[in-house]
């Protein structure tokens, strides 16, 4: 819970400064070129992101998980294992991104986490870790789906 209230925080923070330094420099152009013509400059300017016309914006499809066993959400220790298929060219990038996945699972009360590859398939590479019960990894489940439904993440 912590690390969002930092990331709101800092976020504010930027977007405030930037609120701030946007408005002193446009009040430096009104006062310089007067404010007609600072305010014709400031309706004429339009910046596009960088190719976004142009990228793929549709949300990925993610399966819902498969159990083997049903449990209640107070029962456990229970041992949670997650496939992931990458690109050979990504792998890197992957095992970056899982380091932070690690911290995440940790932080949510998994230990003994791990990541292996699959070596029948060069591309599968497996995720593990255990938790006391079922209700952190469906808790923490539900908030990676909806993540993955608003802004995904590709490797």
């Amino acid at each position: 819970m912590w690390v969002r209230a930092r990331a709101l925080g800092a976020y504010l923070a930027v977007y405030q400064g930037g609120t701030a330094l946007g408005s002193l420099l446009w009040g430096a152009a009104a006062a310089r070129l007067g404010e007609p013509l600072a305010m014709g400059l400031a309706a004429g300017l339009h910046w596009h992101l960088a190719d976004s016309e142009k990228q793929d914006l549709r949300p990925w499809n993610v399966s819902v998980p498969k159990l083997l066993v049903e449990g209640q959400l107070e029962e456990g220790p229970i041992i949670v294992q997650i496939e992931y298929c990458v690109a050979p060219n990504a792998v890197q990038d992957f095992l970056r991104a899982m380091q932070d996945v690690r911290l995440m699972r940790e932080r949510n009360g998994a230990f003994g986490w791990l990541l292996s590859r699959n070596r029948g398939d060069e591309e599968r590479h497996i995720e593990a870790f255990l938790a006391e019960t079922w209700a952190a990894p469906v808790t923490t489940f539900i908030a990676e789906y909806l993540h993955l439904h608003r802004a995904p993440d590709t490797f």
